[in-house]
């Protein structure tokens, strides 16, 4: 599945729009900010059940489809469809259906879950696309938009450390571009940790560099021990711009929705690594993977190179930067 998507729905009170681009998106709230009133709203207009509801969207509404419980789940594996949008209720324990992230992962569909707690189980979702619906009401009618529930902060930071989710080129390329200590996590679910070894060493200031398309699951604990969390998409990410590749792309970063097919790519980092490779083989004797510092191509450790990589590390402080 391709494309971003929106989906309204309103009666004469209220009017609830989403816009959905990947394989996964979350909107996280309290009570009283409107999640249930806008699932059963929205199962309302599928089902036709209740009159003075209208939907909206530019997607097939046919396949859009509202999950409550576990008997809809494998209902909705056994028919093996593909290319739809769910909207699940936080009634749903994700963490108890292994299944359905594997079916999702596959079937080309998108998911939104709307929940209060952290219940996400296996998800892997970008940080980017965890929101909460934000409301505004206009002589006595509300309408209600998602807002990012961590946009990010134009900011310039001064750490002590770096940390790496990567423990290859990622972790080595970083570590030739600052003048500071970078370590390793050795993956996203170790970076917590991490992070409390590192203050135990009295490091204060901590600067974290993780593929963000697919940490969602890891940022609230992460920002709650205080760290600085770099809102990069993915290393590849970075790789693919800069001067050697940006010739070869058109918007492919920009809007990455139209090209990164859900059932082939859950999380937008697994494209892009995909993207990187492909264009890898138009240099000779190149070729990318998480390798080693003294492994890597030469045209990763060009001075130019490195300094675009810098630069895209805008709220990292010039002060630490080895690269200018």
């Amino acid at each position: 599945m391709l494309g971003q998507y929106y989906i309204k729905v309103s009666n004469k009170r209220v009017s609830f729009e989403i816009k959905i681009k990947r394989s996964v998106t979350i909107i996280r709230g309290y009570s009283g900010t409107g999640k249930s009133t806008f699932i059963n709203m929205l199962e309302s207009a599928l089902t036709e059940t209740v009159t003075g509801i209208t939907l909206n969207t530019d997607y097939d509404r046919n396949k859009i489809e509202v999950i409550r419980n576990s008997r809809q789940i494998e209902y909705v594996i056994r028919s093996a469809e593909k290319n739809k949008i769910f909207v699940m209720d936080e009634n749903v324990d994700l963490e108890k259906y292994i299944y359905f992230v594997e079916y999702l992962k596959t079937s080309g569909s998108y998911l939104v879950y709307i929940t209060r707690k952290n219940r996400t189980g296996l998800l892997q979702f970008s940080v980017d696309e965890i929101y909460t619906f934000n409301s505004k009401t206009n002589n006595n009618y509300t309408t209600v938009n998602m807002y990012p529930k961590y946009p990010d902060v134009d900011m310039v930071v001064v750490p002590d450390i770096i940390v790496t989710e990567d423990s290859n080129s990622g972790h080595d390329i970083i570590e030739h571009i600052v003048n500071i200590p970078v370590e390793s996590s050795d993956g996203k679910d170790n970076v917590a940790n991490m992070i409390n070894d590192i203050r135990d060493k009295g490091y204060s200031s901590v600067y974290v560099i993780v593929d963000c398309a697919a940490f969602g699951n890891c940022i609230e604990k992460v920002l709650a021990l205080g760290a600085h969390v770099c809102r990069i998409e993915s290393f590849e990410y970075m790789m693919l711009n800069t001067y050697v590749f940006g010739k070869f792309l058109n918007n492919e970063l920009t809007e990455t929705y139209l090209y990164a097919e859900s059932s082939c790519y859950y999380t937008w980092e697994q494209y892009y690594t995909a993207l990187l490779q492909e264009l890898c083989k138009k240099f000779p004797n190149c070729s990318y993977r998480k390798d080693t510092w003294n492994r890597l191509n030469a045209m990763f450790k060009a001075d130019r190179f490195l300094d675009d990589i810098a630069g895209q590390l805008k709220d990292l402080d010039e002060s630490v930067k080895t690269v200018q």
